[in-house]
């Protein structure tokens, strides 16, 4: 049985941005950092810029977190940031700078590949499934194959990205 059948005074959105936040609070147990644990109830989320993070928007919005913790007792500080990319979202992740990171699939391949058997990152969810076009000033450029050593490509992030991950 689906969650609006079973909720179905509670807007689909709303169910949504709650399940979110939800995972989001699960997250901050599972995630280890390297400093020293940060005081109980504060958590420190990093998010990039994006319709991608529409959800974390509105999470931070509404302070999903903070009104679920105080239903469960707790108080809750959450520290929201917002990052450049998905290789300064790693950076911060594996300082210890944040506890949980909103980045894309490559950033979280790279991390789990560079901390597997030591920091063990972990994803949990996907925030969104977005299509990826390819733009070209070149008339000739059709597909990803029709481009040469010659050509230049720009990427957000090189070699941490989903754009230069597919090109690799």
């Amino acid at each position: 049985m689906s969650l609006g059948k079973r909720f179905p005074f509670i807007p689909r959105f709303g169910r949504l941005a709650s399940g979110i936040g939800l995972a989001l609070s699960l997250l901050a147990g599972s995630l280890a950092a390297p400093q020293a644990a940060q005081a109980e109830g504060q958590i420190r989320i990093a998010e990039q810029f994006g319709i991608v993070y529409l959800l974390l928007n509105v999470v931070r919005d509404q302070q999903l977190i903070e009104k679920h913790g105080k239903a469960d007792g707790l108080d809750i500080k959450v520290d929201w940031q917002q990052l450049s990319g998905g290789a300064a979202i790693n950076d911060a992740l594996l300082s210890g700078a944040i506890d949980i990171a909103g980045a894309g699939i490559g950033p979280l391949l790279t991390v789990w590949d560079r901390t597997h058997g030591k920091q063990n990152v972990k994803g949990v969810a996907s925030l969104g499934n977005f299509p990826y076009y390819l733009l070209s000033n070149n008339p000739k450029v059709k597909t990803i194959a029709d481009f040469t050593e010659k050509d230049r490509i720009a990427v957000p992030a090189a070699g941490v990205g989903f754009q230069s991950r597919t090109l690799q």
